[in-house]
């Protein structure tokens, strides 16, 4: 590795954060401000700082004895009794601490993206591939800027809530993005919300990229929306939309067979997708790295959409594919925190509930359970009558936000569109929350 420079550190912050904790009960304040052993750059100050931390595990009041004695006569004199009692004696008061762990915290941070310049640099030297060194940059850059204060005292939360409220209020009781499905709005108490994460689930060729491309496509007039597709390609994707928006069966569109009607309709698909604020990358294999920094650039995006999850490249391929999974749907999750906005990630169901004849549930999730655990809401698309391939039944088989329950739609696969059946839906046994 390049020859490092000088580390950036604040030793009086250091001192003055030890200090602080010795003088009163405000160890779980150093907690929530992120302190750990990485904020010390001085190796006398990590040693009292795990002395601090050993003496907090056995749930002792941490003071000047405690720690000493947790150290011992012989750590004393290593490290040499004068220092310590200076480290001890650097502050007289608990009050500043929340300012001295600002500013230790800080010197961490800046010694961590020192590091990371220096890694890159070493990657370079090394002649490992751009997309290798830059991804890792970005996942380092994206846990760094992750990283917050935690706990919010009850006026904040007050605020938050009473901010939500108002927002929704507003918005005439919607409390997220439309779907363009007024039956799923109504189960999912409002529409798609922000910071969520909803998985799509189905088997092959029951819709579930027709469904969450009409989706999109019902936003895309008036907010942003990013899909990520590593499945299909974009001219595949651009014809259903077209078909999608126009009614006008793709097949007849592609055999040139359209009557006036059905041309100015296709006209009129093709103005409204390239006036659209649609944005579609249709780079195979990416990793969740990469869609997080492409989603970066799309200015003011209300939906982020995965096509999907199974061909997502894991970070690690060394891992199980379960744990793989599992980093994907975390990322996911993350990434909807990150851009405050809603993040619909698409699954394969396993064959069990094909072999059974039953309908899809929550355990069907392929390759791993941390999809229903990360996920808010859940939807499985399935086929009741196998012989009937318009029928498909919506489950929304987890809702963190209101009620479960089932829609029957018809599936047009000519134009590649999802419409309400006549039949009205059924909710589940939960009452929603919010009505």
């Amino acid at each position: 590795m390049i020859a490092p420079p000088d580390r950036p550190l604040d030793d009086d912050a250091e001192r003055g954060l030890l200090s602080c904790l010795c003088k009163g009960d405000v160890f779980a304040v150093a907690l929530d401000e992120g302190v750990n052993e990485a904020t010390f750059a001085n190796p006398l100050h990590q040693e009292l700082w795990k002395s601090m931390v050993s003496v907090d595990n056995a749930k002792e009041l941490i003071n000047e004895v405690s720690v000493l004695q947790r150290l011992g006569v012989k750590r004393i004199e290593a490290l040499g009794k004068d220092k310590v009692w200076f480290v001890f004696n650097s502050c007289d008061t608990s009050g500043h601490v929340e300012h001295f762990c600002k500013m230790a915290r800080e010197a961490e941070r800046l010694r961590k993206v020192q590091n990371l310049a220096l890694v890159m640099l070493d990657g370079v030297a090394n002649r490992r591939s751009s997309v290798e060194v830059v991804e890792g940059a970005d996942k380092t850059l994206f846990g760094m800027n992750a990283q917050r204060n935690s706990t919010m005292q009850g006026m904040e939360v007050e605020k938050a809530a009473w901010e939500d409220f108002l927002e929704t209020k507003k918005a005439g009781g919607k409390n997220g993005h439309a779907t363009g499905l007024q039956e799923l709005d109504f189960l999912l108490a409002g529409g798609l919300r922000r910071r969520t994460l909803t998985v799509l689930a189905a088997r092959p060729s029951m819709g579930k990229t027709a469904l969450a491309l009409q989706i999109g496509a019902f936003m895309m007039r008036t907010k942003a929306v990013y899909f990520q597709s590593l499945e299909m390609n974009a001219g595949a994707l651009g014809k259903r939309l077209i078909g999608h928006l126009s009614q006008v069966p793709i097949r007849v569109i592609e055999e040139g067979k359209e009557d006036n009607l059905q041309h100015k309709a296709v006209e009129e698909a093709r103005r409204e997708l390239r006036e659209g604020k649609l944005h579609l990358n249709d780079k195979g294999g990416a990793s969740m790295a990469l869609c997080r920094a492409l989603a970066r650039r799309v200015k003011d995006v209300e939906l982020i959409v995965i096509d999907y999850c199974g061909l997502v490249t894991a970070s690690d391929p060394r891992l199980k594919r379960e744990q793989q999974i599992a980093g994907i749907s975390k990322d996911a999750k993350l990434l909807a925190e990150e851009m405050d906005c809603p993040v619909m990630l698409l699954s394969q169901l396993n064959r069990s509930s094909e072999q059974l004849s039953r309908e899809p549930r929550l355990s069907d999730l392929r390759e791993s359970g941390a999809l229903e655990q990360d996920a808010d809401n859940v939807m499985l698309l399935h086929q009741p009558v196998m012989e009937d391939r318009e029928t498909i039944s919506l489950l929304l088989a987890k809702n963190r936000f209101g009620g479960t329950g089932r829609i029957t739609l018809v599936f047009d696969r000519t134009t590649q569109t999802f419409k309400k059946r006549d039949t009205s839906f059924v909710e589940g046994a939960r009452k929603p929350f919010i009505s």
